[in-house]
């Protein structure tokens, strides 16, 4: 059952692994390099892997076990299920058992004991024909009924008529009651049918309203519509024409030729000058557009100018720029191959040092030195 085979074998494995564990780490406190820089990051990983298998063989061996006691459980648990349910069983047949014996009426002396005895007993004779009467038996005991069972016969005839009779009485009424709820119905549809006649119509008498006071009330509102569209009219007609009045009035329309002086149209009248002529207008834009064609003009000589001075001095840069980074590459390269060639002289200079310092170490431990305690420890 268990994951890791068996016990023995598994000592001697354990035993083993540690022998190579021991002969791995003298090997490595023996190593002066090891022992100065630190632990074998291998050995730690196997160290690692070691305990993982383990953890994991552990873990396989309790799942396991987990599992055996989980099966035990189960059939305990129904071995336990399958006792109680013949203990049940048993308890009910015991029941059972006991209650028979405890029914006095099973004993074999119970007719003497029968409270009931005398009212089971058959009656003397049961009429005048009774073959177990003879002669001496044609009289009459106190007491006796011959006729009980034919009254009753007729006792529960007449409870069945009557019982019949009730019957067809209560279906009658209730074919009564149904007639006067049809009936009830009846009224009560056509009521509504009366009621919602009624309120049709006065439905339709309002609607009839309504439709006659819309209709009037878009009739106002056309007019309405039609005074404002006159009225907008002819305040645009009066407008109109006041404007046309303005255009027509030289002054108010501020035409340049109230400013004409009598002596001549060189000269004009301060108080009625309204601007110059279009002509002079359009001279002065021609004028004007003149002068800016010949600014771009003058801008765009100047800027042909800066651009072949700025391309000048820019190719004068790029050439000593040219010659200044040769210069500077090949410093570089002589000072790079300086500093290389030094930092490999230093580093041969601290590789001799460490060799002669783990010589100077080594010599002085052998294996005695290992015995003086009588065990090693773990490095």
């Amino acid at each position: 059952m268990a994951a890791g085979g068996d016990p023995m074998e598994r000592v001697d494995r354990h035993a083993a692994k540690l022998a190579r564990e021991e002969a791995a780490r003298r090997k490595r406190f023996l190593d002066a390099k090891t022992r100065t820089i630190g632990i074998d990051r291998e050995a730690l990983d196997a160290q690692v892997a070691e305990k993982r298998r383990k953890a994991r063989e552990e873990k396989e061996e309790d799942a396991a076990w987990a599992e055996f006691g989980t099966a035990l459980v189960g059939l305990a648990a129904s071995h336990e299920v399958t006792l109680a349910e013949r203990k049940a069983a048993e308890d009910a047949e015991l029941k059972a058992n006991w209650r028979l014996q405890r029914d006095p009426a099973v004993r074999a002396e119970w007719d003497l004991n029968d409270p009931e005895a005398l009212r089971k007993d058959r009656p003397p004779r049961v009429g005048d024909d009774d073959p177990t009467c003879g002669p001496s038996g044609m009289q009459v005991f106190e007491g006796e009924d011959l006729r009980k069972a034919e009254r009753e016969k007729a006792a529960a005839a007449a409870a069945d008529a009557v019982i019949r009779e009730q019957l067809a009485l209560k279906a009658e009424r209730a074919a009564a009651e149904a007639e006067e709820d049809k009936r009830y119905a009846e009224f009560h549809e056509q009521l509504a049918g009366m009621l919602a006649e009624q309120e049709a119509g006065a439905t339709h008498s309002k609607l009839v309203e309504k439709l006659r006071l819309q209709q009037e009330n878009l009739a106002a509102a056309r007019e309405r519509r039609l005074a404002a569209r006159a009225a907008k009219a002819a305040e645009d007609e009066a407008a109109l024409a006041e404007v046309e009045r303005m255009r027509a009035d030289p002054m108010l329309s501020e035409s340049r030729v109230m400013a004409a002086h009598a002596e001549g149209m060189h000269r004009v009248r301060k108080d009625h000058y309204k601007g110059m002529s279009q002509e002079d207008l359009a001279e002065i834009r021609r004028v004007q557009a003149a002068q800016i064609e010949e600014a771009r003009r003058l801008r765009a000589e100047a800027k042909a100018e800066d651009d072949a001075y700025y391309a000048g001095i820019a190719a004068a840069c790029e050439f000593s720029m040219g010659m200044d980074a040769a210069a500077s590459e090949e410093r570089f390269s002589r000072d790079r191959e300086h500093f290389l060639a030094l930092k490999a002289q230093q580093r041969a200079d601290r590789m001799r040092k460490k060799k002669e310092a783990e010589d100077r170490r080594n010599a002085g431990i052998d294996e005695s030195w290992f015995q003086q305690w009588n065990k090693t420890s773990t490095i």
